[in-house]
């Protein structure tokens, strides 16, 4: 049972304080402090870091998007990743096994190859297959129907719960304060600034607010009189049994056709598809009357699956925008709230470069490292959406 707000609690103060205690907002309160931000608090309702939707997703990591500004958010936070492990000191179990995307229309594969040249003039390294290098390469795809494939070579995937501990740890090592089990009740602002937020444990007087409280960010934004279009929305995954039918790494593996896509997973197969007629709602119930549909696209694909027992399932929440695009920086209308949020299903990716990039907003009015203009929360009332090719 949750603590209810004690009016007999008195008011703290700290310039920052982060909502969320996830991979981004502990990423975010690592490089508030590491740029030499102090007084930074981090306010999470759960009773542990990283236990919502960090702790539930695939732990995907990927540059091959077809938009300008998730391929360069990407690439800067594949940089950060390669070198995570000795900048936070824990492991996190990341392996560049590529991402392999399969097309099995022509339109699919046109695609695939005309994204190719952009992302490459980006950095991202991209290898065009025909299918006969597909079944060569990756002899657990089944290449009969397929017209080609991209592989993605330096994407990959880590554990994500591993790296939101390790950033908790080094932002505790350089100040940060966190305070679990606490919810979060009201955002109290004056004359058009943040004032305090108000919260289970009391009322915390402060001059920033960053939302980075994933699929409740909206309701957190409401908390400030704050529209934010960012919808929760279930997303399952399961995990066969230890399969070494399928030996060793194999990039997390996309069927453009179906959605349904696959990596491995401590021995095991992982793997999901996404219910595009799935209704918004906090829901974290495992839908299996869906996976008969999943299996269905997974031994098409991947047939050696219909050999393999599920060991085990679970349900997390995507936090979904009009366009699948993050929201990320300042809101104009409301001095000192920032949000980091409604990444649709990217969230751990991009959560080492969108740590830094809000530290920046925070410090010095607007990101600096990348243009994040386009991430802005105005472009939803100016029309200005971002239409993403590479969605699963």
């Amino acid at each position: 049972m949750r603590r209810e707000a004690d009016p007999g609690v008195g008011r703290t103060r700290s310039p920052v304080v982060v909502i969320g205690a996830g991979v981004v907002g502990c990423s975010t309160a690592y490089h508030l402090a590491r740029m030499g931000a102090t007084g930074v608090l981090v306010v999470e309702k759960e009773k542990f870091v990283g236990s919502g939707s960090t702790a539930l997703n695939a732990g995907g990591i990927r540059a091959t998007f077809s938009t300008d500004i998730n391929i360069a958010l990407s690439v800067e936070a594949i940089r950060m990743f390669e070198r995570m492990e000795e900048e936070l000191g824990c492991p996190i179990e990341y392996h560049q096994a590529g991402y392999l995307w399969l097309a099995r229309s022509a339109a699919q594969w046109d695609g695939l190859r005309s994204r190719a040249p952009r992302q490459r003039a980006a950095g991202v390294e991209v290898e065009l297959l025909q299918p006969s290098e597909v079944a060569e390469r990756f002899p657990f795809v089944r290449t009969e129907d397929l017209s080609g494939a991209a592989l993605g070579v330096r994407d990959g995937y880590a554990d994500p719960h591993m790296v939101a501990q390790g950033y908790w740890r080094r932002a505790r090592e350089l100040g940060v304060r966190f305070e679990l089990d606490t919810l979060v009740l009201g955002i109290e602002s004056e004359g058009g600034r943040v004032k305090s937020v108000r919260t289970s444990n009391g009322t915390i007087e402060c001059e920033v607010v960053v939302d980075c409280a994933g699929p409740f960010a909206r309701q957190v934004a409401a908390l400030a009189g704050i529209d934010l279009p960012a919808h929760p929305v279930r997303r399952c995954l399961w995990v066969t049994h230890p399969f070494d039918r399928i030996p060793g790494l194999i990039p997390l593996t996309i069927d453009m056709d179906t959605g349904f896509y696959c990596r491995k997973e401590s021995g095991a197969i992982m793997m999901g598809l996404a219910n595009e007629a799935e209704p918004s709602s906090f829901n974290t119930q495992v839908d299996w009357e869906f996976f008969e549909h999943v299996i269905e696209c997974a031994v098409h694909r991947v047939p050696l699956v219909a050999e393999a027992g599920i060991h085990k399932a679970w349900a997390g929440l995507y936090s979904v925008t009009p366009d699948r695009h993050m929201v990320l920086g300042r809101v104009p209308g409301l001095e000192g709230f920032l949000v980091a949020a409604g990444f649709s299903g990217h969230g751990f990716m991009h959560s080492p470069i969108v740590g830094k990039l809000t530290a920046e907003a925070v410090l010095h009015g607007a990101p600096r490292t990348l243009d994040c203009s386009p991430l802005a929360i105005t472009r939803f009332q100016q029309g200005e959406l971002i239409h993403e090719e590479n969605v699963i």
